[in-house]
């Protein structure tokens, strides 16, 4: 039973590295927040993800019954539109804001990138103000996409349940790992995307924008593969 249960948290972890999954979570994370703030994000999606999956996926399983492959191609659609509506979304943020890097420290002694905009204000760089917080709490934009692909997903992860488990207490502990899995992997990818979005806000500043529009493209992209075959399923 231990070997099936680490399975279920090491495909979790798999699972979260898919590529659409990616796409969702750095077209939120690349906009320069610190590293904290990434790695948030990405685990909001994965507490997101494992929540869908868990609600829809034990109860259907238990009461014996499926998910219909034109409901799953129709959140799969879903997932698609939101994926472009995020690259969208950033590539007008990044048009609409006066976004830059500047380095800074807190009172607290914390040095970081940030990026930040002055949209609307009407006075220079140096003379308007860089004061903020640091969210510590969940992404809730991250949470609600995680949610979203969990819906997308919950098909796929019934019929690995079914191959694998029959017994009820098993099945809740498959999907918990799975969700768990999901989290840790989501987590650990969105740390390895900080490196390089810190560095670039850092060292290397003029390449932060071509990053950025590069996640934004890269959403836009996997959208409409995801859309282009949902809609298949459905026609």
């Amino acid at each position: 039973m231990s070997y099936l249960l680490l399975t279920a948290f090491l495909v979790g972890m798999a699972h979260a590295l898919e590529a659409d999954h990616l796409a969702a979570v750095a077209s939120f994370s690349v906009r320069g927040k610190s590293v904290r703030s990434i790695i948030r994000q990405g685990a909001s999606w994965g507490l997101g993800h494992s929540i869908t999956l868990f609600v829809i996926v034990v109860p259907v399983f238990l009461l014996g019954g499926t998910i219909a492959p034109r409901l799953e191609s129709g959140l799969e659609s879903l997932v698609g539109l939101v994926l472009i509506a995020l690259g969208l979304r950033l590539f007008w943020k990044l048009r609409q804001e006066r976004v830059h890097v500047h380095i800074h420290t807190h009172d607290d002694g914390t040095t970081h990138a940030h990026v930040h905009s002055h949209k609307g204000e009407g006075i220079e760089h140096d003379h308007a103000p860089h004061d903020h917080g640091h969210h510590a709490g969940l992404s809730y934009r991250s949470l609600g996409v995680g949610l979203l692909h969990g819906l997308a997903g919950s098909a796929a992860l019934l019929l690995l349940v079914g191959a694998q488990v029959t017994v009820a207490w098993q099945v809740v502990a498959f999907v918990l790992l799975f969700g768990a899995g999901s989290i840790a992997g989501m987590a650990l990818v969105s740390l390895i995307m900080a490196v390089p979005i810190r560095w670039a806000g850092q060292s290397a500043r003029w390449l932060l924008p071509g990053v950025q529009h590069l996640a934004g493209a890269a959403a836009i992209l996997v959208g409409g593969m995801l859309l282009h075959e949902g809609l298949g399923g459905l026609l």
